[in-house]
């Protein structure tokens, strides 16, 4: 688990059992040897995950969640994605799930191959709170800085396209924007 999670640069690595305890994680915080079902963190993304998978264990089943403060990870922002383990039978042993790379997301967005000084890559929710970091910000700008503006707006709706409009340093700016989903994200 160690060379997988530094490999693809995951934050951690859970194993959850099918009772909902937490019986391995790498980093063993607050959430380790805890129960997702009837323990302090019950209501947390990650055992809404495992609920899901729960639920419907069945091969090829993956799911993930959207950032959120994480409470076991002193609050950072966290995102989880998780799979039902199979036994040989196929009989539901578990699930395995990984605490998605907030580096390795912010080091694709904050790329500035073409984006000369002033341009800018970033990922935004549903509630208007960027997903990934701001490569103009000396502190996290993940669930903390709004952007509601025209481009986003419209790629919520389903949208792409190229406008003119404030960033959200508010700089006039030409933008371009499309929605994006990840696995119902």
């Amino acid at each position: 688990f160690r060379s997988i999670v530094k490999k693809r640069g995951y934050y951690d690595v859970f194993l959850i059992d099918t009772n909902g305890n937490v019986v391995y994680t790498m980093f063993k915080e607050s959430d380790y040897a805890t129960n997702l079902l009837t323990g302090k963190w019950k209501d947390t993304d990650l055992a809404a995950a495992f609920k899901v998978v729960r639920a419907n264990p069945k091969a090829g089943r993956v799911v993930f969640t959207d950032f959120q403060s994480y409470a076991p990870s002193d609050g950072a922002a966290a995102s989880f994605i998780a799979a039902p383990v199979l036994g040989a039978d196929g009989k539901f042993a578990g699930v395995l799930a990984f605490q998605m790379p907030l580096d390795a997301i912010n080091a694709t967005m904050q790329e500035k191959s073409g984006l000369g000084e002033t341009g800018e890559a970033y990922i935004v929710g549903r509630d208007f709170l960027m997903r990934s970091g701001s490569r103009f910000s000396k502190e996290s700008t993940i669930l903390k800085r709004k952007i509601d503006n025209v481009a986003v707006r419209g790629a919520l709706e389903g949208r792409r396209g190229v406008t003119e409009a404030a960033d959200f340093r508010g700089r006039a700016s030409l933008v371009a924007y499309l929605p994006f989903d990840f696995l119902g994200v």
